[in-house]
Protein backbone atom coordinates (compact mmCIF):
# COMPACT_ATOMS: atom_id res chain seq x y z
CA UNK A 1 0.00 0.00 0.00
CA UNK A 2 2.84 2.36 0.84
CA UNK A 3 4.52 1.64 -2.50
CA UNK A 4 1.30 2.36 -4.35
CA UNK A 5 0.92 5.70 -2.56
CA UNK A 6 4.48 6.67 -3.44
CA UNK A 7 3.96 5.74 -7.07
CA UNK A 8 0.80 7.84 -7.21
CA UNK A 9 2.63 10.80 -5.69
CA UNK A 10 5.45 10.40 -8.20
CA UNK A 11 2.96 10.34 -11.07
CA UNK A 12 1.29 13.50 -9.83
CA UNK A 13 4.66 15.27 -9.54
CA UNK A 14 5.57 14.18 -13.07
CA UNK A 15 2.27 15.50 -14.42
CA UNK A 16 2.91 18.86 -12.73
CA UNK A 17 6.36 19.08 -14.29
CA UNK A 18 5.12 18.25 -17.77
CA UNK A 19 2.23 20.69 -17.43
CA UNK A 20 4.63 23.49 -16.55
CA UNK A 21 6.85 22.51 -19.47
CA UNK A 22 3.94 22.63 -21.94
CA UNK A 23 2.97 26.07 -20.67
CA UNK A 24 6.56 27.32 -21.05
CA UNK A 25 6.77 25.96 -24.59
CA UNK A 26 3.48 27.60 -25.55
CA UNK A 27 4.66 30.95 -24.25
CA UNK A 28 8.30 30.93 -25.34
CA UNK A 29 8.64 28.70 -28.40
CA UNK A 30 8.65 31.73 -30.80
CA UNK A 31 11.75 33.01 -29.02
CA UNK A 32 13.92 30.05 -29.91
CA UNK A 33 12.24 28.38 -32.87
CA UNK A 34 14.47 30.21 -35.36
CA UNK A 35 17.60 28.72 -33.78
CA UNK A 36 16.48 25.14 -34.39
CA UNK A 37 18.81 22.98 -36.44
CA UNK A 38 16.33 20.17 -36.92
CA UNK A 39 16.12 19.12 -40.58
CA UNK A 40 12.34 18.88 -40.34
CA UNK A 41 12.01 22.67 -39.98
CA UNK A 42 14.30 23.81 -42.79
CA UNK A 43 11.94 23.67 -45.79
CA UNK A 44 12.54 22.74 -49.45
CA UNK A 45 15.97 21.87 -50.84
CA UNK A 46 17.82 24.82 -52.32
CA UNK A 47 19.02 23.97 -55.84
CA UNK A 48 22.24 25.53 -57.07
CA UNK A 49 21.68 26.83 -60.62
CA UNK A 50 25.10 25.51 -61.71
CA UNK A 51 24.55 21.76 -61.73
CA UNK A 52 23.79 21.39 -57.98
CA UNK A 53 27.42 22.13 -57.14
CA UNK A 54 28.30 23.29 -53.67
CA UNK A 55 29.38 26.90 -53.53
CA UNK A 56 32.37 28.22 -51.61
CA UNK A 57 32.09 31.46 -49.72
CA UNK A 58 34.95 33.69 -50.82
CA UNK A 59 35.07 35.39 -47.43
CA UNK A 60 35.74 32.29 -45.34
CA UNK A 61 36.86 28.67 -45.15
CA UNK A 62 33.37 27.11 -44.97
CA UNK A 63 31.44 25.58 -47.86
CA UNK A 64 27.73 26.17 -48.18
CA UNK A 65 25.81 22.90 -48.21
CA UNK A 66 22.32 22.82 -49.78
CA UNK A 67 20.00 22.81 -46.80
CA UNK A 68 16.25 22.69 -46.41
CA UNK A 69 14.15 25.59 -45.26
CA UNK A 70 14.77 29.29 -44.70
CA UNK A 71 18.32 30.18 -43.76
CA UNK A 72 18.99 31.54 -40.30
CA UNK A 73 19.07 35.35 -40.30
CA UNK A 74 22.17 37.30 -39.45
CA UNK A 75 22.11 38.70 -35.91
CA UNK A 76 21.37 42.39 -35.64
CA UNK A 77 24.16 42.84 -33.14
CA UNK A 78 26.82 40.60 -31.72
CA UNK A 79 27.00 39.65 -28.04
CA UNK A 80 28.97 42.14 -25.95
CA UNK A 81 32.60 41.35 -25.35
CA UNK A 82 33.93 41.26 -21.79
CA UNK A 83 34.65 44.64 -20.25
CA UNK A 84 37.45 44.96 -17.72
CA UNK A 85 37.11 47.95 -15.39
CA UNK A 86 39.81 50.52 -15.91
CA UNK A 87 40.82 49.30 -19.35
CA UNK A 88 40.04 50.99 -22.69
CA UNK A 89 37.42 49.13 -24.70
CA UNK A 90 37.95 49.08 -28.50
CA UNK A 91 35.00 49.34 -30.91
CA UNK A 92 34.70 45.54 -31.06
CA UNK A 93 33.60 45.49 -27.42
CA UNK A 94 36.52 43.48 -26.00
CA UNK A 95 39.46 44.67 -23.90
CA UNK A 96 42.53 45.04 -26.06
CA UNK A 97 44.76 44.52 -23.06
CA UNK A 98 43.92 42.67 -19.87
CA UNK A 99 46.04 43.51 -16.84
CA UNK A 100 45.04 41.78 -13.58
CA UNK A 101 45.64 43.40 -10.25
CA UNK A 102 48.31 40.81 -9.41
CA UNK A 103 51.83 41.15 -10.76
CA UNK A 104 53.77 37.89 -10.82
CA UNK A 105 57.08 39.73 -11.05
CA UNK A 106 56.65 41.04 -7.48
CA UNK A 107 54.08 38.61 -6.06
CA UNK A 108 54.89 35.10 -7.32
CA UNK A 109 52.24 33.50 -5.10
CA UNK A 110 49.37 35.61 -6.42
CA UNK A 111 47.27 35.18 -9.53
CA UNK A 112 43.83 35.39 -11.08
CA UNK A 113 42.42 33.82 -7.90
CA UNK A 114 43.47 33.68 -4.27
CA UNK A 115 44.44 30.00 -4.66
CA UNK A 116 46.82 30.46 -7.61
CA UNK A 117 50.46 29.56 -6.97
CA UNK A 118 51.92 29.51 -10.51
CA UNK A 119 52.41 32.26 -13.10
CA UNK A 120 50.25 31.86 -16.21
CA UNK A 121 51.48 30.59 -19.55
CA UNK A 122 48.48 29.96 -21.77
CA UNK A 123 46.43 31.35 -24.64
CA UNK A 124 42.80 32.44 -24.82
CA UNK A 125 40.90 32.12 -28.11
CA UNK A 126 37.64 34.05 -28.01
CA UNK A 127 34.63 33.68 -30.30
CA UNK A 128 32.57 36.15 -28.26
CA UNK A 129 32.66 38.66 -31.10
CA UNK A 130 31.85 36.13 -33.83
CA UNK A 131 28.39 35.73 -35.39
CA UNK A 132 26.15 33.38 -33.46
CA UNK A 133 23.80 32.63 -36.36
CA UNK A 134 23.83 32.69 -40.13
CA UNK A 135 27.12 32.43 -41.98
CA UNK A 136 30.25 31.50 -39.94
CA UNK A 137 32.60 32.43 -42.78
CA UNK A 138 33.94 35.48 -40.92
CA UNK A 139 35.64 33.28 -38.34
CA UNK A 140 39.16 34.38 -39.26
CA UNK A 141 38.26 38.06 -39.03
CA UNK A 142 36.35 37.98 -35.72
CA UNK A 143 38.13 35.32 -33.65
CA UNK A 144 40.54 36.98 -31.24
CA UNK A 145 43.68 35.57 -29.59
CA UNK A 146 45.06 36.59 -26.19
CA UNK A 147 48.26 35.47 -24.50
CA UNK A 148 48.83 35.49 -20.73
CA UNK A 149 52.52 35.31 -19.91
CA UNK A 150 54.59 34.94 -16.72
CA UNK A 151 54.12 38.62 -15.85
CA UNK A 152 50.40 38.03 -15.32
CA UNK A 153 49.44 40.40 -18.12
CA UNK A 154 47.38 39.37 -21.11
CA UNK A 155 47.29 41.18 -24.43
CA UNK A 156 45.63 40.86 -27.81
CA UNK A 157 47.92 39.05 -30.23
CA UNK A 158 48.07 38.18 -33.88
CA UNK A 159 46.73 34.69 -34.78
CA UNK A 160 50.03 33.95 -36.51
CA UNK A 161 51.79 34.39 -33.17
CA UNK A 162 49.75 31.55 -31.70
CA UNK A 163 50.28 29.08 -34.54
CA UNK A 164 54.01 29.84 -34.59
CA UNK A 165 54.31 28.57 -30.98
CA UNK A 166 52.99 25.08 -31.83
CA UNK A 167 55.67 22.37 -31.81
CA UNK A 168 55.37 18.66 -32.59
CA UNK A 169 56.88 17.63 -29.23
CA UNK A 170 54.57 19.84 -27.11
CA UNK A 171 50.94 18.67 -26.85
CA UNK A 172 48.15 21.24 -27.01
CA UNK A 173 45.26 20.99 -24.55
CA UNK A 174 42.12 23.02 -25.39
CA UNK A 175 39.64 23.69 -22.56
CA UNK A 176 36.07 24.67 -23.49
CA UNK A 177 33.90 25.94 -20.64
CA UNK A 178 30.17 25.40 -20.22
CA UNK A 179 27.23 27.76 -19.91
CA UNK A 180 26.86 30.71 -17.52
CA UNK A 181 30.60 31.43 -17.50
CA UNK A 182 31.69 35.03 -17.91
CA UNK A 183 35.07 36.41 -18.92
CA UNK A 184 36.49 36.71 -15.39
CA UNK A 185 35.23 33.29 -14.32
CA UNK A 186 36.71 31.80 -17.48
CA UNK A 187 40.13 33.22 -16.63
CA UNK A 188 39.91 31.97 -13.05
CA UNK A 189 38.86 28.45 -14.05
CA UNK A 190 41.43 28.41 -16.83
CA UNK A 191 44.28 29.33 -14.52
CA UNK A 192 43.21 26.76 -11.95
CA UNK A 193 43.05 24.13 -14.70
CA UNK A 194 46.54 25.10 -15.80
CA UNK A 195 47.83 24.55 -12.27
CA UNK A 196 45.79 21.35 -11.95
CA UNK A 197 47.49 19.82 -14.99
CA UNK A 198 50.92 21.33 -14.33
CA UNK A 199 51.12 19.92 -10.80
CA UNK A 200 50.21 16.45 -12.03
CA UNK A 201 53.27 16.39 -14.31
CA UNK A 202 55.64 19.28 -13.46
CA UNK A 203 58.32 18.21 -15.95
CA UNK A 204 56.02 17.73 -18.96
CA UNK A 205 55.71 20.74 -21.29
CA UNK A 206 52.28 21.42 -22.75
CA UNK A 207 50.35 24.31 -24.27
CA UNK A 208 47.02 25.16 -22.65
CA UNK A 209 44.43 27.01 -24.75
CA UNK A 210 41.19 28.38 -23.30
CA UNK A 211 38.40 28.61 -25.86
CA UNK A 212 35.69 31.00 -24.67
CA UNK A 213 32.29 31.58 -26.24
CA UNK A 214 29.31 33.82 -25.29
CA UNK A 215 27.75 31.54 -22.69
CA UNK A 216 25.88 34.10 -20.62
CA UNK A 217 22.23 33.30 -20.06
CA UNK A 218 19.60 35.01 -22.26
CA UNK A 219 17.03 37.25 -20.63
CA UNK A 220 13.96 35.02 -21.12
CA UNK A 221 13.96 33.99 -17.43
CA UNK A 222 12.67 30.53 -18.36
CA UNK A 223 15.35 28.00 -17.48
CA UNK A 224 14.48 25.19 -19.95
CA UNK A 225 14.28 27.63 -22.86
CA UNK A 226 17.44 29.49 -21.81
CA UNK A 227 19.53 26.33 -21.58
CA UNK A 228 18.12 25.09 -24.88
CA UNK A 229 19.30 28.33 -26.50
CA UNK A 230 22.70 28.06 -24.85
CA UNK A 231 23.07 24.47 -26.02
CA UNK A 232 22.40 25.46 -29.61
CA UNK A 233 24.71 28.43 -29.31
CA UNK A 234 27.51 26.18 -28.08
CA UNK A 235 26.94 23.83 -31.02
CA UNK A 236 27.17 26.76 -33.42
CA UNK A 237 30.50 27.85 -31.90
CA UNK A 238 31.86 24.47 -32.94
CA UNK A 239 32.53 26.17 -36.29
CA UNK A 240 35.18 28.36 -34.69
CA UNK A 241 36.93 25.51 -32.85
CA UNK A 242 36.90 23.45 -36.04
CA UNK A 243 38.49 26.36 -37.88
CA UNK A 244 41.26 26.59 -35.26
CA UNK A 245 41.91 22.84 -35.62
CA UNK A 246 42.00 23.09 -39.40
CA UNK A 247 44.82 25.67 -39.25
CA UNK A 248 47.06 23.57 -36.97
CA UNK A 249 50.00 21.66 -38.48
CA UNK A 250 49.62 17.94 -39.04
CA UNK A 251 52.46 17.17 -36.61
CA UNK A 252 50.59 18.77 -33.69
CA UNK A 253 48.95 16.66 -30.99
CA UNK A 254 45.71 18.22 -29.74
CA UNK A 255 43.52 17.11 -26.84
CA UNK A 256 40.21 18.80 -26.04
CA UNK A 257 38.31 19.07 -22.75
CA UNK A 258 34.66 20.06 -22.96
CA UNK A 259 32.57 20.69 -19.85
CA UNK A 260 28.74 20.69 -19.90
CA UNK A 261 27.67 22.59 -23.03
CA UNK A 262 31.35 22.89 -23.92
CA UNK A 263 31.24 19.14 -24.56
CA UNK A 264 28.58 19.79 -27.21
CA UNK A 265 30.85 22.42 -28.76
CA UNK A 266 33.72 19.91 -28.91
CA UNK A 267 31.46 17.24 -30.46
CA UNK A 268 30.24 19.74 -33.06
CA UNK A 269 33.82 20.72 -33.97
CA UNK A 270 34.89 17.09 -34.28
CA UNK A 271 31.86 16.39 -36.45
CA UNK A 272 32.91 19.18 -38.81
CA UNK A 273 36.51 17.98 -38.76
CA UNK A 274 35.29 14.51 -39.70
CA UNK A 275 33.57 15.81 -42.84
CA UNK A 276 30.11 16.48 -41.47
CA UNK A 277 28.01 19.58 -41.95
CA UNK A 278 25.96 21.74 -39.59
CA UNK A 279 23.57 24.63 -40.16
CA UNK A 280 24.13 24.32 -43.92
CA UNK A 281 27.94 24.67 -43.82
CA UNK A 282 30.94 22.39 -43.68
CA UNK A 283 34.71 22.84 -43.68
CA UNK A 284 36.78 22.88 -46.82
CA UNK A 285 38.62 19.66 -47.50
CA UNK A 286 42.01 19.72 -45.83
CA UNK A 287 44.96 19.11 -48.15
CA UNK A 288 47.22 17.73 -45.39
CA UNK A 289 46.35 15.15 -42.70
CA UNK A 290 44.60 16.36 -39.58
CA UNK A 291 46.62 16.62 -36.36
CA UNK A 292 46.41 13.88 -33.76
CA UNK A 293 43.25 14.54 -31.78
CA UNK A 294 41.81 13.23 -28.52
CA UNK A 295 38.72 14.41 -26.68
CA UNK A 296 37.48 14.29 -23.11
CA UNK A 297 34.03 15.41 -21.98
CA UNK A 298 33.01 16.17 -18.41
CA UNK A 299 29.32 16.43 -17.41
CA UNK A 300 28.53 16.35 -21.12
CA UNK A 301 25.19 18.08 -21.85
CA UNK A 302 24.30 16.30 -25.09
CA UNK A 303 22.17 13.27 -25.89
CA UNK A 304 24.02 10.01 -25.43
CA UNK A 305 23.10 8.83 -28.95
CA UNK A 306 24.19 11.93 -30.88
CA UNK A 307 27.51 10.31 -31.85
CA UNK A 308 25.76 7.29 -33.40
CA UNK A 309 25.55 6.91 -37.20
CA UNK A 310 22.72 8.93 -38.66
CA UNK A 311 22.54 11.25 -35.64
CA UNK A 312 23.58 14.87 -35.20
CA UNK A 313 27.33 14.35 -34.71
CA UNK A 314 27.79 11.05 -36.54
CA UNK A 315 31.29 11.98 -37.83
CA UNK A 316 32.68 13.13 -34.47
CA UNK A 317 34.63 9.88 -33.91
CA UNK A 318 36.05 9.55 -37.41
CA UNK A 319 39.24 11.61 -36.91
CA UNK A 320 39.94 11.12 -33.19
CA UNK A 321 42.16 8.51 -31.59
CA UNK A 322 39.89 8.07 -28.57
CA UNK A 323 37.00 9.77 -26.81
CA UNK A 324 36.86 9.77 -22.99
CA UNK A 325 33.55 10.51 -21.28
CA UNK A 326 33.56 11.30 -17.55
CA UNK A 327 30.26 9.82 -16.39
CA UNK A 328 28.52 10.96 -13.20
CA UNK A 329 25.23 9.19 -12.56
CA UNK A 330 24.50 11.45 -9.59
CA UNK A 331 24.91 14.78 -11.39
CA UNK A 332 21.99 16.91 -10.20
CA UNK A 333 22.05 19.35 -13.13
CA UNK A 334 22.04 16.55 -15.69
CA UNK A 335 19.04 14.97 -13.98
CA UNK A 336 17.08 17.97 -15.27
CA UNK A 337 18.43 17.54 -18.80
CA UNK A 338 15.25 15.72 -19.89
CA UNK A 339 13.15 18.83 -19.15
CA UNK A 340 14.67 20.82 -22.02
CA UNK A 341 12.86 19.08 -24.86
CA UNK A 342 9.92 16.67 -24.54
CA UNK A 343 10.74 13.03 -25.29
CA UNK A 344 14.47 13.74 -25.30
CA UNK A 345 17.09 11.20 -24.27
CA UNK A 346 19.38 11.05 -21.28
CA UNK A 347 22.61 13.02 -21.38
CA UNK A 348 25.95 11.48 -22.24
CA UNK A 349 27.51 12.83 -19.06
CA UNK A 350 25.04 10.94 -16.88
CA UNK A 351 24.44 7.58 -18.58
CA UNK A 352 27.38 7.28 -20.97
CA UNK A 353 27.26 4.97 -23.97
CA UNK A 354 24.74 2.15 -23.64
CA UNK A 355 24.50 -1.22 -25.41
CA UNK A 356 22.50 0.26 -28.26
CA UNK A 357 25.19 2.88 -28.88
CA UNK A 358 27.81 0.14 -28.89
CA UNK A 359 25.89 -1.78 -31.54
CA UNK A 360 25.44 1.26 -33.78
CA UNK A 361 28.96 2.68 -33.42
CA UNK A 362 30.59 -0.53 -34.58
CA UNK A 363 34.35 -0.19 -34.94
CA UNK A 364 34.27 3.36 -33.57
CA UNK A 365 33.14 1.98 -30.22
CA UNK A 366 36.71 0.82 -29.58
CA UNK A 367 37.64 4.53 -29.34
CA UNK A 368 35.12 5.23 -26.58
CA UNK A 369 36.13 5.28 -22.91
CA UNK A 370 33.59 5.68 -20.09
CA UNK A 371 35.17 6.78 -16.80
CA UNK A 372 32.92 6.68 -13.74
CA UNK A 373 33.45 9.69 -11.45
CA UNK A 374 30.28 9.43 -9.35
CA UNK A 375 32.09 8.24 -6.18
CA UNK A 376 34.35 11.32 -6.04
CA UNK A 377 31.97 14.03 -7.30
CA UNK A 378 28.52 13.03 -6.07
CA UNK A 379 25.81 15.40 -7.29
CA UNK A 380 28.24 18.20 -8.24
CA UNK A 381 28.28 19.54 -11.78
CA UNK A 382 30.43 22.68 -12.11
CA UNK A 383 34.00 22.53 -13.41
CA UNK A 384 35.78 23.72 -10.21
CA UNK A 385 34.85 20.42 -8.56
CA UNK A 386 36.76 18.58 -11.27
CA UNK A 387 40.00 20.57 -11.04
CA UNK A 388 39.91 20.32 -7.24
CA UNK A 389 40.77 16.60 -7.58
CA UNK A 390 44.56 16.17 -7.93
CA UNK A 391 44.19 12.41 -8.32
CA UNK A 392 41.91 12.92 -11.29
CA UNK A 393 44.59 14.98 -13.02
CA UNK A 394 47.27 12.36 -12.30
CA UNK A 395 45.11 9.70 -13.92
CA UNK A 396 43.94 11.69 -16.96
CA UNK A 397 47.00 13.84 -17.74
CA UNK A 398 48.89 10.95 -19.45
CA UNK A 399 45.90 10.63 -21.78
CA UNK A 400 45.68 14.38 -22.43
CA UNK A 401 49.43 14.62 -23.04
CA UNK A 402 49.46 11.63 -25.45
CA UNK A 403 51.60 9.47 -23.18
CA UNK A 404 49.17 6.56 -22.82
CA UNK A 405 45.53 5.68 -23.31
CA UNK A 406 42.76 5.24 -20.76
CA UNK A 407 41.52 1.67 -20.08
CA UNK A 408 38.14 0.79 -21.65
CA UNK A 409 36.46 0.82 -18.24
CA UNK A 410 37.63 2.84 -15.27
CA UNK A 411 36.01 3.73 -11.95
CA UNK A 412 37.49 6.50 -9.83
CA UNK A 413 37.00 6.02 -6.09
CA UNK A 414 38.13 7.84 -2.93
CA UNK A 415 40.30 5.94 -0.49
CA UNK A 416 37.97 6.39 2.49
CA UNK A 417 34.84 8.15 3.62
CA UNK A 418 35.11 11.80 4.52
CA UNK A 419 32.63 14.21 6.10
CA UNK A 420 30.24 15.99 3.80
CA UNK A 421 31.73 19.17 2.38
CA UNK A 422 35.34 18.19 2.99
CA UNK A 423 37.91 17.75 0.27
CA UNK A 424 37.41 14.36 -1.46
CA UNK A 425 40.17 11.80 -1.39
CA UNK A 426 42.56 11.73 -4.29
CA UNK A 427 43.59 8.10 -4.69
CA UNK A 428 42.07 6.48 -7.73
CA UNK A 429 41.62 2.75 -8.14
CA UNK A 430 40.76 0.78 -11.24
CA UNK A 431 38.06 -1.87 -11.13
CA UNK A 432 38.50 -4.71 -13.64
CA UNK A 433 35.39 -4.84 -15.84
CA UNK A 434 33.40 -8.04 -16.28
CA UNK A 435 32.77 -7.10 -19.91
CA UNK A 436 35.78 -5.94 -21.92
CA UNK A 437 36.07 -4.90 -25.52
CA UNK A 438 38.18 -6.81 -27.94
CA UNK A 439 41.39 -5.17 -29.15
CA UNK A 440 40.46 -5.78 -32.80
CA UNK A 441 39.10 -2.48 -34.13
CA UNK A 442 37.24 -4.20 -36.96
CA UNK A 443 35.16 -6.35 -34.61
CA UNK A 444 33.80 -4.27 -31.75
CA UNK A 445 32.12 -7.06 -29.80
CA UNK A 446 32.07 -7.85 -26.12
CA UNK A 447 33.77 -10.84 -24.57
CA UNK A 448 33.11 -12.05 -21.10
CA UNK A 449 36.03 -11.57 -18.79
CA UNK A 450 37.60 -14.26 -16.61
CA UNK A 451 35.94 -14.64 -13.25
CA UNK A 452 38.26 -13.85 -10.34
CA UNK A 453 39.61 -16.91 -8.55
CA UNK A 454 38.47 -17.54 -5.02
CA UNK A 455 41.06 -17.34 -2.27
CA UNK A 456 42.30 -20.68 -0.92
CA UNK A 457 40.96 -21.25 2.62
CA UNK A 458 43.51 -21.70 5.38
CA UNK A 459 44.30 -25.31 6.35
CA UNK A 460 42.14 -26.68 9.15
CA UNK A 461 43.50 -28.58 12.10
CA UNK A 462 42.46 -32.17 12.73
CA UNK A 463 42.19 -33.72 16.20
CA UNK A 464 42.88 -37.49 16.39
CA UNK A 465 42.70 -40.02 19.27
CA UNK A 466 45.21 -42.79 19.57
CA UNK A 467 43.28 -46.03 20.25
CA UNK A 468 46.21 -47.65 22.10
CA UNK A 469 47.40 -44.84 24.37
CA UNK A 470 44.20 -42.78 24.51
CA UNK A 471 46.10 -39.52 23.89
CA UNK A 472 44.84 -36.77 21.59
CA UNK A 473 46.95 -34.97 18.99
CA UNK A 474 46.30 -31.99 16.69
CA UNK A 475 47.78 -31.69 13.23
CA UNK A 476 47.06 -29.41 10.23
CA UNK A 477 45.00 -30.97 7.51
CA UNK A 478 43.36 -29.68 4.37
CA UNK A 479 40.28 -31.91 4.84
CA UNK A 480 38.75 -32.88 8.14
CA UNK A 481 38.00 -36.58 8.48
CA UNK A 482 34.82 -37.64 10.26
CA UNK A 483 33.29 -40.96 11.27
CA UNK A 484 36.60 -42.80 11.17
CA UNK A 485 37.43 -45.36 13.84
CA UNK A 486 41.03 -44.15 13.91
CA UNK A 487 40.35 -40.42 13.72
CA UNK A 488 37.45 -38.92 15.64
CA UNK A 489 36.72 -35.50 16.95
CA UNK A 490 36.05 -35.70 20.70
CA UNK A 491 32.69 -34.42 21.81
CA UNK A 492 32.50 -31.71 24.39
Amino acid sequence: MLTTARQAETCRASRRIWTCWVVWCALCVPAFAQDSDSPATLGPILIDPVGNEQSVDADGPFITVPKVGPQLPEPSEYPPRPNVPGQPVPPGGAPEFYDPVWDYATEPNSGPSNKATMPPDYWVISSRNCPQAGSPCTADQNTQYYYFGPTGKGGLRNPADFYSTLRPDVPVCILVHGSLVGWDQMLTDGHQTYEWLKKSQPNTPFRLVLLTWPSERPLLLVAPVDFTLLGRRSAYNGFYLARVLSKMPSETSVSMIGHSHGARLVASALHLAGGGDAYGYRLEQRATPWPRMRAMTAAAALDHNWLDPGERYEHALDNVESFVNLRNRNDFALRLYLLQVPLSRESLGRVGFNARDQQLLGANYTKVRDVEVSPILGARHVWPWFYSQPGLARTLSPYLFFQEDVPPSLVLKPTKRRPFGSQPAQIISEVPPQMQRTSDASNATLVRGTAPSRPTPPPQRETTINSETGRTSTSPSAVRVFNSPLSRTPRK
